[in-house]
């Protein structure tokens, strides 16, 4: 597969920037070599552009500030990538991203098992533990912004000792992919760009401000839910409920307790299915949670139907959330899109940005809260929100207020620290973080 000389997600200067930085010896129209494995078979490598672009963007904040006072070689630079390149291709492989891998590998399917294990169950669970341990809603006086400031660093604080442990896992070789064994000095230098950038992007995606205009980006794509369609997928659920109610109770007469047995032949281990976690379950109890529908009566009824609807379908639904979800995490749009949102955190432009008076948060906030409880159609308020719209304001602002308010930064901080353990551990399942 042919490459072009430029990745077709960057810019002209930016371009420019990386091959002086990265490739100094290269001929200017010599095409770059590829960072990553075979991912797709576009051959545009937007992804790679978006990769090199974020390695700027580290090495322009992190390193050439002070590398720059002892020399102008930039020989390190490019080992730097090839190291960068070598651990991201294992990442590739680690996770089942590659094409070689993907087809009848059971360690690539085991792979995406954990890291759907991961986005399934072990995020909505921290979710849900996240909303249950405190709902922030009174603005920070002075005090309190000092010791929410101590206490953010202080979520931070296992940053080296986690990406040391991924270092020494990159230097254990897995199948398909090299072992990256950096030297002692490249190792040294390796984590701590890697804890300042960790430490820098955890803590503006925890700030609440950001959040909402997160949260705000998202809202700009969805259109209010039309009361009409979601009745008529209910209708359709307990069509379904029926027909396999009906079904079980039909084997069940075919094949009575104590009658003859049909063993079904073992599934052959090629074809394993994946072990779907319990998504369903799992989004009604945060919805719960986070909603406080067993507070009220009426949110009571709806959560007993809403978990009863689950359990029942949950063969069904979870396999194909988790097909979506799977969709969406391995598509290489997305996760170009992330990249380029990650080389944004970093920028040394955004380092000098003042953040947002409490005031403005605050603000964002409430419109927040406002713009999530017009998506709710109007019939389904009264059962989720509760039944009068004082109450259904409360809730929704509730409900939001651990991720977004803007006394929640301190206890974001935390909660990105335990993700980022937990998308560490789907990676590398023989990395052991140590609870808090």
């Amino acid at each position: 597969m042919g490459h072009s000389s430029t990745p077709t997600s960057m810019d002209a200067p930016e371009a420019v920037a990386c091959r002086r930085l990265f490739y100094p010896d290269r001929p200017p129209d010599a095409p770059l070599p590829p960072v990553l494995l075979s991912w797709s078979n576009t051959g545009d490598r937007e992804l790679d552009g978006a990769l090199l672009g974020l390695l700027l963007a580290i090495c322009r904040r992190f390193v050439l500030p002070w590398y720059r006072a002892f020399t102008d070689d930039r020989e390190l630079f490019a080992v730097l990538l090839a190291d960068v390149g070598r651990a991201l291709r294992q990442v590739q492989v680690r996770v089942g991203a590659v094409e070689a891998v993907q087809q009848g590998s059971t360690a690539a399917r085991q792979a995406r098992t954990r890291v759907l294990m991961v986005l399934g169950e072990r995020i909505p669970d921290l979710l849900r533990h996240h909303v249950e341990c405190g709902r922030p809603a009174e603005p920070l006086s002075k005090a309190d912004g000092e010791k929410d400031g101590l206490e953010r660093e202080e979520a931070f604080r296992d940053l080296p000792e986690s990406v040391t442990f991924v270092l020494r896992c990159l230097a254990v070789q897995p199948e398909g992919a090299e072992a990256v064994d950096f030297a002692e000095i490249d190792t040294l230098l390796v984590r701590d760009i890697l804890v300042h950038v960790l430490r820098t992007a955890l803590g503006q995606l925890s700030q609440p401000s950001n959040a909402c205009r997160l949260a705000h980006m998202v809202l700009d794509h969805v259109r209010p839910l039309d009361a009409a369609a979601v009745l008529w997928w209910l209708v359709l659920l307990g069509i379904h409920a029926v027909g396999l109610v009906c079904t079980t109770l039909f084997a069940f007469l075919a094949n009575p307790p104590g009658g003859a047995v049909h063993k079904e032949p073992p599934t052959p281990v090629h074809v394993l299915p994946y072990r779907y976690p319990t998504v369903s379950e799992n989004v009604v109890e945060l919805a719960a949670t986070a909603l406080e529908l067993d507070t009220r009566p009426v949110g009571m009824a709806t959560h007993a139907c809403m978990r009863a609807a689950a359990i029942l379908l949950g063969s069904v639904l979870d396999g194909r959330l988790g097909d979506a979800i799977l969709a969406y995490v391995y598509d290489e749009a997305h996760v170009t899109r992330a990249v380029r949102a990650l080389q944004q955190l970093v920028e040394p432009a955004q380092r000098a940005a003042a953040p947002d008076p409490p005031a403005d948060a605050q603000k964002e906030f409430e419109r927040l809260c406002e713009r999530t409880t017009a998506v709710v159609p109007a019939p389904l308020r009264p059962l989720l929100l509760g039944l009068d719209a004082q109450t259904q304001r409360q809730t929704v602002s509730r409900a939001l207020a651990p991720l977004f308010a803007p006394a929640a930064h301190a206890a974001n901080a935390r909660l990105a620290q335990h993700v980022l353990d937990a998308l560490l551990w789907s990676v590398f399942p023989d990395v052991e973080v140590a609870p808090r």
